[in-house]
């Protein structure tokens, strides 16, 4: 206003000197109107310089709804603009009015909505939309911090990334309450050191990066996208420290760890795209349940812990690049040839305590449950040893489930797994023993024929288990002689018929509403039979 003044002064003299008998007041009109054209070419006073509490307060009580406030973060200042936005809240909490209203940044990297004195404090303007827009490609020339001095609780409506950047700390959360969300446009970037995020929406679009290092990024019902080009990063020293919670919808794009971890607290699609772990230390935990429909969606050096329900499509393990872990909590559906790929690298098992099954009912043929030693077998060929890498984990259990199962090249299967197959055919040289706590489960018909008749089965070490409608189990003879309980006989469901049972170690249980018929010999000379 100095300086306008001064100009102002300037041009009366001059009018002075040249109108010296001029009516005064035509001196008085020219001189109103200099003022008034001064006045519009004017740069913002100083407390338009920067856009903070007062001036957003006093701006929006005369703005008109959607008003929008240009934030430019340059030295030079035009008349509607501003050059920093800082906005701070209180512990008792700053709420700006519910009219409509964009901030829109296009330059600048000392943006912010912050706390004061060591405080997480508290900032609200629900009808306010950020638009981060920057002017160059540089995602680090235009950037929005929350929390950088101390914590903050910001409410508002929307949020919009191009080129730019935003970014959280020091414990600080964004909660956006508009049907938008937050969406990352081309060249945008989301880094939260430490906050977080609640939206319903997220969207990340192409070319866009959200890095989560601790705090948690959506709210339960959300929907996370992830587009083609964009990735989604998690940055967690430790597990659970960086957390997505909602549904993640892998669309073209990336979800990513190396030796960080990263917990999906919700279900997961990857319908174009990939999911990966990069470092043998990085982890990927899905709470909810998984699938993966596009080829080669999985690439996996690290853990990947599925705690619900999964699904594979055909194709959609990148055997080359799969090693580390894979956990499953629920029920696993695949093809063999996708839990192949697995085991060509992966060590496959339960998640710690839990009761894992790999479905593999989508076969049309019988699974051939052997191979050779080389191969990323089930069962060895020439021992009837079950695949080191087929595990159940500390405490818990592993179960492939299918229509039909065979194995004919040996007569022991040998591995603390279980098989539950509705028609399984086993055995070589008139025999089949079970070992290594093997749990076996038919339910509909179990031959033991050894090529041209019935052959023995013997449980030294698991259990055979009965269960469905009816069924039958061509064998000449069952047989428990495995040590103290370790041999287990159960017909849980059904009416089914054995030759013969012999029973001297172990247990054996028909449970209520079961029906056990022996035609042959019954005999009990040790362990414990019930019959409900």
């Amino acid at each position: 206003m100095k300086q306008t003044n001064n100009a102002i002064k300037f041009l009366m003299a001059q009018y002075r000197a040249i109108f010296k008998n001029a009516n005064i007041a035509m001196v008085a009109a020219i001189a109103a109107a200099a003022l008034a054209a001064g006045q519009a070419q004017a740069a913002p006073s100083a407390d338009q310089a920067v856009l903070n509490n007062d001036a957003l307060t006093k701006e929006l009580k005369s703005a008109t709804e959607g008003a929008q406030f240009v934030v430019d973060g340059t030295g030079t200042q035009s008349a509607g603009t501003y050059k920093t936005l800082t906005i701070t809240g209180t512990t008792a909490g700053v709420t700006f009015a519910d009219k409509t209203f964009t901030l829109k940044v296009t330059k600048g990297n000392d943006h912010t909505f912050d706390g004061t004195q060591g405080h997480t404090d508290k900032i609200t303007a629900k009808g306010a939309t950020l638009n981060i827009a920057g002017s160059t490609d540089n995602a680090g020339d235009t950037v929005v911090t929350f929390g950088k001095q101390s914590g903050s609780v910001v409410t508002i409506k929307d949020v919009s990334v191009t080129k730019g950047t935003i970014a959280l700390d020091n414990g600080s959360k964004l909660v956006l309450e508009g049907d938008k969300g937050i969406v990352f446009d081309d060249k945008s970037v989301l880094t939260m050191t430490d906050g977080s995020v609640a939206a319903s929406v997220i969207n990340l679009k192409s070319g866009a990066a959200a890095t989560v290092t601790k705090g948690t990024l959506g709210q339960s019902g959300a929907t996370i996208t992830v587009n083609k080009d964009a990735t989604l990063t998690g940055a967690g020293k430790a597990s659970g420290d960086a957390v997505v919670h909602g549904s993640v919808n892998v669309s073209g794009g990336t979800v990513a760890v190396a030796a960080t971890h990263l917990k999906i607290d919700g279900p997961l699609a990857v319908n174009t795209g990939k999911v990966t772990t990069t470092d043998a230390g990085g982890s990927i935990t899905v709470t909810g349940d998984a699938n993966f429909d596009a080829a080669d969606s999985l690439s996996n050096s690290g853990t990947l812990v599925l705690a619900g329900n999964s699904t594979f499509d055909d194709g959609a393990v990148d055997a080359a690049a799969t090693g580390g872990k894979v956990k499953f909590g629920g029920t696993a559906t695949m093809s063999k040839a996708t839990l192949e790929s697995l085991l060509g690298g992966a060590v496959v098992g339960a998640v710690d305590s839990k009761h894992a099954v790999i479905d593999l009912s989508s076969e049309s043929a019988a699974v051939a449950l052997a191979g050779a030693s080389s191969d990323p077998y089930i069962f060895k060929n020439d021992d009837g040893a079950v695949n080191t890498k087929l595990s159940g984990g500390t405490g818990g259990s592993l179960t492939l489930k299918g229509k039909e199962a065979t194995f004919t090249a040996f007569n022991e299967l040998v591995g603390d797994i279980g098989l539950n197959f509705e028609t399984m055919t086993l055995g070589s040289g008139s025999a089949m023993d079970l070992k290594g706590g093997l749990d076996l489960t038919a339910r509909s018909a179990l031959n033991i024929d050894g090529g041209k008749e019935q052959g023995a089965l013997t449980v030294t070490s698991g259990s055979v288990t009965l269960d469905g409608a009816s069924g039958s189990v061509a064998a000449k003879t069952i047989t428990l002689n495995g040590a103290g309980e370790n041999a287990k006989f159960n017909v849980n469901g059904g009416v089914w018929e054995v030759q013969s049972l012999v029973q001297t170690q172990g247990t054996s249980k028909v449970t209520s509403g079961s029906t056990l018929n022996v035609k042959g010999d019954l005999t009990l000379s040790a362990g414990t039979m019930t019959v409900d």
